[in-house]
């Protein structure tokens, strides 16, 4: 017996599992009209009805933010139907369940209720998704299911290399047949029983839409591997359209087609699903798809979620509109305005509803900013530079900017006139992991007096000269004379142009923290401009205070350790990270180091480890090993920052969170950690990565994939600054990195120094980054 999820009621968001967080009992069912209901029936199939509607999980996805566009992204069970072929379903309880795994393996094992139940669970998202086919439509949710991985069953089983499938037989005599390539995969996943007995999910945790060619399958009874696929049952006689995996979606959720509205800010929004692909952007039109305008969206949950889609729209006239919208897959490819077949690309037709604009309103209607998150999108479009200086906004040195820009489409625009470049630098600088000892401060200063600042995290002398540095030829160019006389609301042009004119000497490297530095200072200056602060600009404020882990270097003594830990937990610390000093020598003492501060903090507090790259496979698989028995968060860096591989190794054969990325930089090497090296967590600095720019590619990457994002920040409070803004414009994103070593740089570079309380930081207020720097603390260690 098989069931499938498919959303229904024209509600957005979904469950896919049997077993939600926080959820009752089994998948609730639903139906929106009769006629798909009577279509079922006349293939003999039956339609369950709702059984209860559990509480949706909450978490940081609170329903409340997100309307009045939607009600959720996770939606609760009770909208989901489910089609069976069965006209009475056979229920197995957990007591008389069993699942054997045989065939072509090397030892059958037998899994019970109560083993599987005992799994580590996940709880990944994905989207179910039905489209372009007589029961789905165009029914689309998000969904999270929980359970283990299936690859460890197949590892236990030990699978002959000449099996190519896995047949799954049910409590009913039904049989789903998957290929031993999706069924390996390291993130497929077995799905736990929310009621009476499991039941076996041989779908992957980045699944593809509900009408998959992988259905779930019921209280399987046996999984046999085999070299031919088994019958795929009742699968195609529900016609499904194989199109649906890979074709790009939009719609429309507010305004419905043939509204009538008033003429008036209008909020429009949807979402938007592209597969594996990913979203890239959301793109809208009031004239039916002739011109189009870029539309906000919050990142996906994960790399095969939808996205909401906002945006605001004032009518200048009434009459009739046809209000369209597109996606732009994560390869660039663009819906179109007409219907064709979905393959290679997955583009097809875009979404166009109808609507009236009646005369009246006058501007009055919705809030911009809060309950509808959309209008920052347009924050680096020409018209929104048309009333930059407002509010009396200040320049950097505090005095009145030397040009007001006027409300005119013809009038002056910002130019940058100069990228200034400071090295400030301790006396004593010690050959320890310390990144607070020397930094390049840049400023970007701008013909309208005002002036961005960033910082760069690498070495400071190296900065200072690929940014001040002659040309050589086209592409090997400083980064000063780049951007020279550029606009720096074009902030994306602008990396794109430092990045390609560097590519002799760059591409990686150093050529991107420069590249970082002065990102960092152009959305510091749009901020500014714009009388707004970075994180709103992002398009997204989830938080205003933001968690942080103490992070400090590991003594060599277990007792200082201790001491030190317990410390900082009576602090406020729920979080500490200790790494380098001590660590990375000998895994025994490692453990020993680690073991002294869990001792001291207890469990309530969780514990970090970074090693500093420093030990060799066989060592780091010890290590996690031992971490996981002593309930460690995460593991950093414990190998070659180059040894993707291995980093795949480790992450497969481990439960504890792996993670790296702080000497990583651009999507490019992101995408190949996440997607070769396979790790939990990446750390992307945003002074070497790529600034916001690129920070935010990545993060977007991230999600797609399921990946947790959590930033490198080891420096002044110029890059706790930017962390900040960028944690608060993630929705996911747990802890900030907060180093509490003592250094006049770290703590005395900007007038408003950045504290920790009770274990939180706040991000900072005002335009911009919200801080200044400290003339007098640049002057004093300033470095020629």
């Amino acid at each position: 017996m098989t069931r499938m999820l498919i959303l229904g009621a024209g509600a957005i968001g979904g469950v896919l599992a049997a077993h939600l967080a926080r959820a009752g009992d089994d998948l609730a069912v639903v139906h929106r009209d009769a006629a798909h209901v009577e279509a079922i029936r006349r293939d003999g199939l039956t339609v369950a009805g709702p059984r209860r509607a559990p509480t949706p999980p909450q978490g940081v996805f609170a329903r409340d933010a997100l309307r009045p566009i939607v009600d959720g992204e996770i939606t609760p069970t009770g909208v989901f139907y489910r089609v069976s072929k069965n006209a009475i379903d056979p229920e197995p309880t957990a007591a008389d369940w069993s699942l054997r795994i045989e065939g072509m393996v090397e030892r059958p094992i037998t899994l019970r209720a109560a083993d599987l139940e005992a799994r580590r669970a996940e709880n990944p998202y994905h989207t179910p998704m039905c489209i372009r086919n007589e029961i789905g439509d165009s029914y689309i949710g998000n969904a999270t299911w929980s359970g283990f991985r299936l690859l460890g069953l197949l590892r236990e089983a030990g699978g002959a290399a000449d099996a190519r499938f896995v047949n799954f037989l049910s409590a009913d005599g039904y049989v789903e047949s998957i290929s031993m390539a999706h069924a390996a995969a390291r993130d497929a996943h077995e799905r736990r029983g929310a009621g009476s007995a499991p039941r076996l999910s041989p779908a992957r945790a980045r699944a593809r839409p509900v009408r998959q060619e992988e259905p779930e399958v019921d209280h399987a009874r046996r999984g046999v591997a085999a070299s031919r696929d088994a019958d795929i049952g009742c699968w195609k006689r529900l016609g499904w359209d194989s199109a649906a995996k890979v074709q790009t979606f939009t719609r429309i959720d507010t305004p419905r087609n043939r509204a009538e509205l008033a003429r008036d800010e209008i909020p429009i929004g949807g979402v938007a699903f592209a597969s594996d692909r990913g979203v890239r952007a959301v793109e809208w039109s009031a004239d039916g798809g002739r011109t189009s305008q870029a539309a906000a969206f919050r990142p996906a949950l994960s790399r095969d979620s939808w996205i909401i889609w906002t945006a605001v729209w004032t009518p200048e006239v009434a009459g009739p509109y046809r209000v369209a919208a597109r996606a732009i897959d994560g390869e660039g490819d663009v819906q179109t305005d007409r219907t064709r077949p979905a393959f290679p690309s997955g583009v097809t037709g875009h979404r166009v509803i109808e609507v009236e604009i009646r005369g009246g309103g006058g501007g009055g209607g919705h809030r911009r900013g809060g309950d509808f998150p959309s209008v920052q999108a347009s924050v680096c479009r020409r018209s929104s530079k048309l009333n930059l200086i407002r509010r009396g906004s200040l320049t950097a040195d505090g005095t009145k900017p030397s040009r007001m820009l006027e409300k005119d489409k013809n009038a002056h625009l910002m130019r940058i006139t100069d990228v200034e470049c400071t090295i400030v630098r301790q006396p004593n600088v010690k050959l320890i992991a310390d990144g607070t000892q020397d930094t390049l401060l840049v400023k970007v200063k701008t013909d309208a007096g005002l002036v961005g600042i960033g910082e760069g995290h690498t070495s400071p002398y190296v900065l200072k000269t690929i940014i001040e540095a002659p040309p050589s030829h086209i592409y090997a160019q400083g980064l000063r004379d780049l951007v020279i006389g550029e606009d720096p609301f074009e902030v994306e042009r602008l990396w794109e142009k430092m990045y390609r004119h560097s590519m002799v000497y760059g591409r990686r490297g150093a050529a991107i923290h420069a590249i970082s530095a002065i990102d960092l200072a152009l959305w510091d200056l749009i901020g500014k401009a714009t009388d707004e602060p970075v994180w709103k600009l992002l398009g997204a404020g989830y938080r205003r205070e933001v968690p942080a882990y103490a992070s400090a270097l590991m003594p060599e003594d277990p007792r200082v350790a201790a001491d030190e830990a317990k410390g900082l937990a009576d602090a406020g610390f729920r979080a500490i990270k200790y790494g380098w000093g001590g660590l990375g020598d000998d895994v025994r003492q490692d453990l020993k180091l680690v073991s002294a501060v869990r001792d001291a903090v207890g469990p309530g507090v969780d514990l970090l480890v970074d090693v500093g790259y420093g030990i060799d496979f066989q060592s780091a698989l010890a290590l996690a090993r031992g971490l996981e028995d002593l309930g460690c968060f995460l593991l950093e860096e414990p190998m070659s920052p180059d040894d993707l591989e291995g980093y795949a190794k480790l992450a497969d054969a481990v439960d504890i969170r792996i993670a790296t990325g702080e000497k990583e930089q651009t999507r490019w090497g992101f995408r190949d950690l996440m997607e070769r090296g396979r790790v939990d967590v990446i750390q992307p600095d945003l002074a070497r990565a790529g600034g916001f720019t690129e920070c935010r590619r990545i993060a977007a990457m991230a999600a797609m994939r399921n990946v947790m994002v959590m930033p490198h920040c080891w420096s002044t409070d110029v890059l706790v600054a930017a962390t900040l803004h960028f944690i608060a414009a993630q929705p996911t994103c747990p802890y900030l990195e907060y180093c509490v070593l003592e250094s006049p740089l770290r703590q005395q570079i900007i007038r408003q120094p950045i504290r920790a309380k009770d274990g939180v930081v706040r991000v900072p207020e005002g335009p911009g980054l919200g801080i200044e720097y400290n003339e007098e603390t640049i002057a004093k260690y300033r470095y020629s």
